[in-house]
């Protein structure tokens, strides 16, 4: 009798504990303000998630720093399996060959999960210039060096900028700004030439007719503005910028609670409601996971590392 008692016992605390799992919240750490295009697509993944885990995914918004704010956080939350970053190519990356101090390492201090995608910038001018084609604009900054300016919001879209003027040997003046609204505010009103940017964030000033796009970042056409042509397709033959997104954990998680987030986050990814949001927000799908996910990571800082090299950038 005692026996039966201590196994009723045990199976009540068991059936309490997975109770507790099942309502205790995911939280998913984006570095970056709400309404762009990291948060938009981790709040879709999100959702996605949390009808795979049958559970609460949140997400929780610690901008600052170019991402650098959340991405410590992150990194110094419990490793419980309970608590992931959305990092991108500017925070696990390019932070660290643009900045002479940054408080994580992001190879060290993260478990690698899923890719959640990739997608293109697109090479914005304000519509006041006259160029209609890429060709016509570097024609014209190499006959005027450092005439033409840049505006960029982030490590991504700084050396997007960088790759323009090493493929295309133009000289341009960077001008950095704290968010891409205020941007594409300046590029429209003409106080700055030249924007990199997603699609998405564009669409309001496009629709104004003040910007024009010129040439879209990835080896693939935006779908959303077919007519658009590649930086390759305007004749920098090997130039390619995707930014991407990718979901991490705290490099102490458990391996079975790191495996058990990778199974979950590839179906999320692969749900009819990602596609859609992916489609939506002009990302592609790109699955690559653990492993997998670090060797790409360490092939990108080695790449951008050359172009940063070349470029003669010192760490500030």
């Amino acid at each position: 009798m005692i026996r039966v008692l201590e196994i009723l016992i045990l199976l009540a605390v068991s059936m309490a504990s997975y109770a507790q799992a099942q309502d205790k919240s995911v939280k998913i750490i984006v570095p970056f303000t709400a309404g762009g295009s990291t948060d938009v697509l981790s709040r879709e993944f999100a959702q996605a998630l949390g009808t795979v885990l049958n559970q609460p995914v949140v997400v929780d918004n610690r901008a600052g720093g170019d991402g650098a704010v959340g991405v410590q956080a992150a990194s110094k939350s419990a490793p419980d399996g309970y608590t992931a970053l959305v990092g991108t190519n500017s925070t696990q990356v390019l932070n660290v060959l643009l900045n002479r101090t940054v408080p994580y390492d992001p190879v060290k201090d993260f478990a690698p999960v899923c890719m959640l995608g990739r997608s293109k910038n697109v090479m914005y001018i304000r519509s006041s210039l006259p160029h209609k084609t890429l060709a016509e604009f570097l024609a014209d900054a190499k006959a005027q060096p450092e005439k033409f300016t840049f505006a960029y919001v982030s490590a991504g879209t700084r050396l997007a900028a960088e790759l323009l003027q090493q493929l295309g040997t133009v000289r341009l003046r960077g001008i950095p700004y704290r968010s891409t609204a205020g941007a594409f505010t300046d590029v429209a009103g003409g106080q700055v030439d030249v924007l990199f940017s997603d699609h998405v964030s564009a669409i309001p000033f496009l629709q104004t007719g003040k910007i024009r796009a010129l040439a879209v970042t990835g080896s693939e056409r935006v779908k959303a503005i077919p007519e658009v042509p590649t930086m390759i397709e305007s004749g920098l033959k090997s130039y390619e910028m995707q930014p991407w997104y990718a979901l991490y954990l705290p490099i102490q998680t458990p391996r079975p609670m790191v495996e058990k987030l990778i199974d979950a986050s590839t179906r999320a990814i692969s749900s009819p409601a990602m596609q859609a949001a992916r489609e939506k927000l002009g990302v592609d799908e790109f699955l690559v996971c653990d492993a997998e996910l670090a060797k790409f990571q360490l092939q990108e800082i080695a790449r951008w590392g050359r172009v940063v090299k070349d470029a003669n950038i010192q760490p500030q």
